[in-house]
């Protein structure tokens, strides 16, 4: 019965997501640039932004199209909790970045 209440419990805190998916959509632009947690000199976060399409259905990864640059990148891309991961669609390499903040402007 004590193992029973315990796996109950830990699914009861089970985290939700700390961000609403809904308010990635749209288009953003980049307004600092940090790196292990201080601001990166060298890298001018106002030439970033980002436009995240919405995903067809909950089981579907959203689209997003970003540009730094002269560089461009398409890809896919999900919300879990804090981090957003990005899949571009030419490597397929899987990038991770975690959102500190995340509001309407």
């Amino acid at each position: 019965m004590l193992l029973l209440l315990s796996f109950t419990w830990l699914l009861a805190c089970k985290n939700d997501p700390k961000y609403d998916a809904e308010m990635l959509i749209g288009t953003w632009n980049g307004v600092d640039w940090k790196v292990q947690g201080k601001s990166a000199t060298d890298r001018n976060a106002s030439e970033v932004f980002f436009v995240f399409e919405k995903a067809g259905s909950a089981a579907d990864k959203g689209r997003y199209i970003a540009a730094y640059g002269s560089q461009k990148e398409r890809g896919a891309y999900k919300l879990d909790g804090d981090k957003l991961y990005t899949t571009a669609d030419d490597n397929k390499i899987e990038k991770v970045v975690r959102i500190l903040q995340l509001g309407a402007d």
